[in-house]
């Protein structure tokens, strides 16, 4: 239950970063010379955090029986072992839905507040450049977090996903 807290209130400060950012500057933290802006403003969020621990951390005692019922009606409902009714609940609460949280809160919060969410170059990109984004931000979700989301839309947004694969692959 911890990680769905910590994953929803990152993903919340990543949405108010980018808004705030997007406020400040005019442009998405996509375009070009903006990623640094935009991380600065996250990790000032990400400050701020570090004070609310013992709140996420209550949150997740108070969510552990929630969670532990959950799981057990999973495993009683469908066919499957309890370690797989675990890792579907945290699948579906630690990845999916802070992603839905943070993709659906960038989409509203962007538009609410009128900053751009991706560059004007975004709407030219194909079908499978954007397929190749959604990719890398699921991979990013479950290798890092909320962070790593949009790490993984950035790297694969500005084509240099192959850099990347490249150098885990060579080093």
């Amino acid at each position: 239950s911890y990680g769905f807290v910590s994953h929803i209130t990152y993903s919340s400060c990543i949405v108010v970063a980018w808004v705030m950012h997007g406020l400040r500057t005019g442009l998405s933290p996509f375009s070009e010379g903006q990623w640094i802006g935009f991380f600065a403003a996250y990790l000032g969020l990400c400050g701020i955090q570090f004070w609310t621990r013992p709140f996420r951390l209550a949150s997740a005692v108070f969510l552990a029986p929630m969670v532990d019922k959950a799981v057990e009606a999973i495993h009683t409902t469908l066919p499957i072992s309890r370690k797989s009714s675990w890792a579907l609940f945290v699948g579906g609460f630690n990845v999916v839905l802070p992603l839905l949280v943070l993709h659906s809160g960038l989409r509203l919060g962007t538009s609410f507040a009128g900053t751009p969410l991706f560059p004007p170059l975004a709407e030219q990109m194909t079908l499978e450049v954007k397929m190749l984004a959604v990719l890398g931000s699921v991979v990013g979700q479950v290798a890092a977090g909320p962070m790593g989301s949009i790490a993984g839309i950035m790297f694969l947004y500005e084509f240099k996903w192959w850099r990347i694969f490249l150098s885990l692959v060579f080093a």
